[in-house]
């Protein structure tokens, strides 16, 4: 035991106190940090959005962390958001569920970014962002003929994620046919 003025601790207690420090930062950061831009935007999470005007997002990335990250922020600033950790069950929710937006990881252990994004292609013209760790300008050329609508490189800003996602969807609703 360990006195600290006129309390009793554990010895092992600050390793304790920081280590479910850490468990909760990890949890609250995501929603606060959504949640801090969109009131520093003047926008209130989910006001005025119907459930027939909510677009759904699939976000493909075998970092199920990253996926908690996009959905949380996401789901603040009033989108559907499915996930997954697979490019072929990626595929067969994109056939089932009709997404309005993908977002897509390049390095994919069973499936590369490429490859995935020329299945899409033959499936569906749905815009596919590509969130990637690749920050080279061969590998951005190569997501873009593959039929990438646009790249973002990881670590990312949550404002820029979401600008940029609200950017494609609008351009996306927006033109004929």
């Amino acid at each position: 035991m360990v006195t600290v003025g006129s309390i009793c601790l554990p010895r092992d207690f600050m390793r304790i106190f920081r280590k479910c420090l850490a468990r909760l930062t990890a949890f609250l950061v995501p929603v606060y940090t959504a949640s801090s831009i969109l009131v520093s935007c003047g926008m209130i999470p989910g006001k005025g959005v119907s459930v027939k005007q909510q677009k759904t997002i699939l976000a493909i990335d075998d970092q199920e962390n990253l996926l908690k990250l996009v959905r949380a922020n996401l789901e603040v600033a009033g989108y559907e958001v499915i996930t997954s950790t697979s490019p072929h069950q990626g595929l067969i929710l994109i056939k089932e569920k009709n997404p309005a937006l993908v977002l897509l990881d390049m390095m994919m252990p069973e499936m590369d970014g490429p490859e995935t994004l020329r299945h899409i292609r033959e499936i569906s013209k749905v815009p596919v962002i590509v969130l990637t760790a690749v920050d080279d300008p061969k590998c951005v050329s190569q997501a873009m003929r593959a039929g990438a609508d646009d790249y973002i490189t990881k670590p990312f800003k949550v404002r820029e994620l979401l600008a940029r996602v609200n950017a494609k969807l609008r351009r996306f609703s927006e033109e004929p046919g």
